[in-house]
């Protein structure tokens, strides 16, 4: 088996279907919840939005809760499949996602590759799920077989939150790790930062570890602080 497989799966907390927020993505969170829990007939899924929308939270969550169920994940980096011998001892994973699919070497050997991986977890009866920024029409894949493979599952466009969806996103995360935060900070980050879930998530775990060091409440004057490096939209 390939070495990066022999590690054990980082499971994020922070990573859940429950904290991943957007009701016009409600329906792929179902598909995938159902592809991790082996509860439909779908086999394979195909997911793709801009950056920071939030791709590689749903595969993380994805893999949680198919851990939680008992079965085998991996989480692999589409980069990877330019080496051949990644999908050694894939068969034996229940659910496999693969993140970054427009990052797909473009080679013969690494397309191949990825066209092999597909063959084998369908022989497998593993459930398979990709995500890209890019929709499948725009991957610069040569190999024909491959791209009708990708196009077996069903595929999902994913739609990045909208301020108040990334505010409530905010609140619930920092009631989670017993955060105070209050509304005018919230205010502060989305007024003056990048308004995307992911740099707001970041944003506020070094917030987060900031105040426990300093033993200090979380307000603007922290934020200013701790964030000083980051671009100031203001």
């Amino acid at each position: 088996m390939h070495p990066q497989l022999t590690l054990p799966f980082e499971q994020q907390n922070s990573m859940s279907f429950a904290s991943f927020f957007g009701q016009s993505n409600a329906l792929v969170q179902r598909k995938l919840s159902e592809i991790a829990h082996h509860d439909s007939d779908d086999e394979q899924l195909f997911i793709w939005g801009p950056s920071n929308a939030g791709k590689t939270h749903l595969l993380h969550a994805s893999c949680q809760c198919a851990v939680e169920k008992g079965y085998r994940i991996a989480y692999l980096l589409a980069e990877w499949f330019e080496n051949p011998t990644i999908i050694e001892g894939l068969a034996e994973f229940d659910l496999v996602c693969v993140d970054d699919l427009q990052a797909l070497p473009g080679t013969r050997a690494s397309e191949v590759t990825l066209f092999n991986f597909i063959n084998i977890m369908r022989q497998s009866k593993g459930r398979l799920v990709f995500a890209s920024r890019e929709p499948l029409a725009s991957l610069s894949i040569d190999l024909a077989d491959l791209q009708t493979r990708l196009a077996w599952g069903a595929v999902f466009a994913i739609e990045p939150l909208d301020s108040e969806e990334i505010r409530q996103a905010l609140e619930a995360q920092a009631d989670h790790a017993g955060l105070v935060l209050g509304s005018d900070v919230i205010d502060y980050l989305l007024n003056h930062y990048p308004r995307d879930i992911a740099t707001q998530t970041a944003q506020l775990r070094e917030l987060d570890k900031a105040s426990l060091r300093a033993q200090r409440r979380v307000t603007i004057p922290l934020v200013k602080e701790v964030l000083a490096d980051l671009v100031d939209l203001d």
